[in-house]
């Protein structure tokens, strides 16, 4: 029992580190918590109305505002050089092991060395555009100094859970019942968790980016059928 204690506090206390929060106020919260609430149900809406996936220029366009409102202290949002080799390394090691992963297909015609690079670099753009900087860097940190550490992670897993679920259901991928949104919402908070705790570990918002996009590394013959359908 004490040893569980002991990892449970030496995880909260790289979790919620104080300086990640430096320089961040509660009405920097606030503002936080309403742009992406207004920005995600009008990405719904729009790709609801079209059925198209527009939310990545959508989402390039957000991150642009987010640098203008934050021109001052973009080490809030998690753009800074801590722990560059570490995160350099990590993504070296898992391009490494997803290319050998890949080899066999790449020799044998059914995908290309273009296809993987490609495939790698649309996810990377993907999760860092859509998701690690609107819900890692830039929500989570805000809504913590405004509603308190688990609480302000709980809400933002909630909104970036149910966030999955809409977008799934506009494109016709996910049915909206009991089971699914108690599912998407414990995967939110889940994954709110899990790479909140990648960012606060390496300063960075390019390591939790990294590791969420490295599934795709490694399965490019399946991942590639949607990449092309974006393009």
């Amino acid at each position: 029992m004490k040893q569980n204690n002991v990892a449970q506090s030496s995880f909260g206390r790289i979790l919620f580190n104080p300086t990640l929060f430096r320089d961040i106020t509660k009405k920097d919260g606030e503002i936080a918590f309403g742009l992406v609430t207004l920005f995600e149900i009008l990405s719904l809406v729009i790709i609801n109305v079209t059925k198209s996936y527009v939310y990545i220029p959508a989402a390039v366009l957000f991150f642009l505002v987010l640098l203008v409102l934050n021109k001052n202290k973009l080490h809030t949002l998690g753009l800074t050089t801590s722990k560059c080799r570490i995160t350099v390394g990590i993504f070296a090691v898992l391009l490494v092991i997803a290319f050998l992963v890949n080899l066999e297909n790449i020799q044998t015609g059914k995908i290309t060395g273009y296809d993987f690079l490609a495939n790698g670099t649309y996810y990377l753009g993907l999760m860092f555009f859509t998701e690690e900087i609107i819900f890692i860097g830039y929500l989570w940190p805000r809504v913590v100094v405004l509603l308190g550490n688990h609480k302000g992670t709980i809400v933002c897993g909630i909104l970036y859970g149910m966030t999955h679920l809409l977008f799934a259901y506009c494109l016709g991928g996910a049915a909206i019942s009991f089971l699914s949104v108690f599912n998407f919402i414990c995967e939110g908070i889940l994954m709110q968790y899990c790479f909140s705790f990648l960012y606060a570990y390496s300063g960075n918002i390019y390591l939790p980016t990294i590791i969420h996009a490295s599934y795709h590394f490694f399965v490019v013959e399946k991942t590639l059928g949607y990449f092309m359908k974006i393009f």
